[in-house]
């Protein structure tokens, strides 16, 4: 594997990481909004 292919992948990996969590984040903060109220 060629670093440039394995540094792309990483970066690509902690992308959707990233977009992964600022989706799920509003929906843990309305969720324990729910449970506090």
């Amino acid at each position: 594997m060629k670093l440039k292919t394995k540094y792309r992948i990483t970066f690509l990996s902690c992308n959707l990481l990233t977009e992964a969590e600022s989706a799920v984040r509003p929906l843990q903060a309305k969720a324990g909004f729910a449970l506090f109220s």
